[in-house]
């Protein structure tokens, strides 16, 4: 037979021996629980708090912000502009001291560079012009290619290039074209194309879908400015200043009377403008 477990002496002793361990560690443990429950009873308004270095002069507990100042070109022109002072000395050549850097707009595409004469034969002796033609991604939001021109004119008497005159904004990728100065091999851009005695500066373009623009400004020597040319196709006299043609576009003196015609290649023909002495005329028949 199996033996029960005794309840007599044997078991009050270990009763005892249980009761003294619990008597010891109770203690223990309200030691250990105190701190926590003091940090619970520390007052809301008495927290810990960061230090913060307030610089001096500074009222306590305002926020300071560093700030730089920045210039920009809208910001206003206030006083009286100096004038620059005139340059001594032996000057350098013109040209050692042209920077195309500060005229090309980033982004854009320098899409040729021509040194020519706009003035008079005689007049302002030294002073030289530099046509610019530009093109790249418009500045608005879109994926379309916009193009100009601009003359850059050096100014004798402060030795100095200054950006005088540029066109407005015009749509398509700019063409390289030839000047004056390659007559030689086709070159008219800056000549007297009409024989008026003014430059006629040209820009030719090319849009995506593939149709061919062409602007002319007649160069004025005095204002030392352009004004657009004009055509006429039946409407107002100078209501359109832009030739078109749908394969390409040109300015080619046809008759040899050294006065240019405008001639525009379409996909059923060709189309001619000639000049009447007030504005581009396009032919009968075309």
């Amino acid at each position: 037979m199996h033996k029960k477990i005794s309840e007599g002496p044997r078991a009050s002793r270990r009763t005892g021996i249980l009761f003294v361990a619990l008597t010891l560690i109770v203690p223990l443990i309200s030691g250990c629980s105190a701190p926590r429950d003091s940090a619970q009873a520390q007052p809301a308004d008495e927290s810990p708090t960061a230090l913060v270095a307030t610089p001096e002069g500074t009222p306590e507990g305002t926020p300071t912000l560093e700030t730089s100042a920045t210039i920009t070109d809208t910001a206003p022109i206030t006083g009286t502009a100096e004038t620059p002072p005139t340059p001594s000395g032996t000057p350098e050549p013109p040209f050692d001291g042209f920077d195309i850097f500060r005229y090309v707009p980033s982004g854009k595409t320098l899409a040729k560079r021509d040194r020519i004469q706009l003035d008079a034969p005689g007049e302002n002796a030294g002073e030289d012009e530099v046509l610019l033609t530009i093109t790249g991604p418009s500045e608005t939001i879109t994926d379309e290619i916009d193009s100009r021109i601009g003359v850059v004119s050096y100014i004798t008497a402060t030795r100095q290039w200054d950006l005088g005159w540029t066109s407005e904004v015009i749509s398509g990728t700019a063409v390289p074209l030839l000047n004056i100065g390659q007559r030689d091999i086709g070159g008219y851009n800056g000549g007297d194309l009409l024989r008026t005695g003014d430059p006629i500066l040209v820009l030719r373009t090319y849009l995506p879908d593939g149709s061919a623009h062409l602007h002319m400004w007649r160069w004025n020597r005095q204002s030392r400015e352009a004004a657009a040319g004009t055509k006429s196709d039946g409407a107002p006299e100078g209501s359109n200043t832009t030739f078109e043609g749908e394969l390409d576009i040109n300015v080619i003196d046809i008759d040899d009377d050294a006065i240019y015609e405008v001639v525009a290649d379409n996909l059923l023909g060709v189309q001619i403008w000639k000049w009447d002495g007030g504005s581009y005329v396009l032919q009968e028949g075309q």
